[in-house]
Parts: structure tokens; C-alpha cells; sequence
């Protein structure tokens, strides 16, 4: 697969090497290459232009940490966003469909420092509406969760418009920060293949 997506970006044949990047994907979600053709855009750049990070009442600063499960040697860079803090990203979206990927995760280091987890929120808000969450989901320190969360979060109504697209950490339901070491691992707009509208 390799190959033939090499062949079909050097031949310019744009969907067939978004197709097999995506097959790619399925087998390794760290092969480069098909990240790069199936990527819309990257949010790891916390210098990017429209990048606004609130950090005001964490207890660490928001930064660029790599997290590694002990059980399955599975690792990923994260923007470690400790509650309360959010990341956030002025953008104009692509007229082709984009989904928004990532994984979340709470370090393993910090699995058996105290506290309920933390909960992970990705919100969306255009000019003239109110912030919507499009995924929320709490993590605890429980052996279930002790592991990476798949997010996915199809973006498609909002395709050509101006949004503000935030990634935030709270707190558990007990108000405990201890311990909530909370990850969003490489944060991306993808291509929505899936999408009927994408060409």
C-alpha cells in the first residue's frame, strides 16, 4: 500500500491516494505519508496563527507532551491540556467535507496519582451562535480507561464557514484536578471520505 500511494500521489491521482492513505491509516494510524494526504489541517501548532490557549487557572502550563501505554507500548504526541484549559482555533473550514480526529488520553503516570479524571469537551461556535459541544466524554483513572479514546466528529454542515473550533479539559464530576494529566493526541481536520458531498 506504501507503494502504490507513492505512485498515485507522483501520478496526481488525488482520490485514489486518499482512499489507500486511508487503508494505510487502518493498519498504522503514524504512517506520515498518509496522514499528510488525508490531513485538511494540522492543530499541534500551538504558535499557529488563530491559536488561543486559556490557562489562566491550570495548574500546568498547556504544551506538547507524548504519551506511551504501558500495556501495548501504543504511543502518541499530545497537547497536554490540563484542566480547567482549553485550546482554541479560529479557522475557516474547506468547502470539501472534513471530520475532526483524535484521540484522548490521561497519562499513564499520572494513573494512580488521586482524583475522577478528567472530562473532554470539543465545542464549535460560528459567528452567530452560541458554542455547541460536539463531544463529551468523561475519563476516569478506572483499568477500562487506562487507555486511548478514539474521537471523531464529523464537521461537514459547517464546510466553508468561519468557526471557532476549542478543545477543553474539566475537572471531574468531584471537582478534583489531581492527577488529570489530559491529552489530546495529534489533533487534526481529516477528509471526510465517507461523506456523500465529498469529491
Amino acid at each position: 500500500l506504501s507503494r502504490q500511494l507513492a505512485e498515485q500521489r507522483q501520478l496526481g491521482q488525488l482520490d485514489a491516494a486518499r482512499q489507500t492513505a486511508e487503508s494505510l491509516l487502518k493498519l498504522d494510524r503514524n504512517d506520515q505519508n498518509a496522514l499528510e494526504v488525508l490531513t485538511a489541517m494540522d492543530l499541534m501548532d500551538l504558535n499557529a496563527a488563530g491559536v488561543t490557549i486559556n490557562e489562566t487557572s491550570t495548574p500546568e502550563p498547556v504544551r506538547v507532551e507524548r504519551f506511551t501505554m504501558p500495556h501495548n507500548g501504543d504511543w502518541g504526541d499530545v497537547l497536554l491540556i490540563h484542566p480547567p484549559a482549553s485550546v482554541s482555533y479560529s479557522l475557516t473550514l474547506p468547502l470539501e467535507p472534513v471530520k475532526f480526529s483524535a484521540r484522548v488520553a490521561l497519562a499513564p503516570e499520572s494513573w494512580s496519582w488521586g482524583g475522577d479524571g478528567a472530562t473532554f469537551i470539543l465545542q464549535v461556535k460560528t459567528d452567530d451562535n452560541e458554542p455547541v459541544d460536539l463531544y463529551r466524554q468523561h475519563i476516569g483513572n478506572s483499568l477500562q480507561e487506562q487507555d486511548w479514546h478514539e474521537v471523531e466528529v464529523a464537521l461537514a454542515e459547517y464546510k466553508g464557514q468561519n468557526i471557532t473550533l476549542s478543545l477543553t479539559t474539566s475537572a471531574g464530576p468531584a471537582g478534583d484536578g489531581a492527577g488529570d494529566w489530559a491529552g489530546w493526541e495529534t489533533p487534526r481536520l481529516m477528509w471526510d471520505l465517507a461523506d456523500d458531498d465529498f469529491e
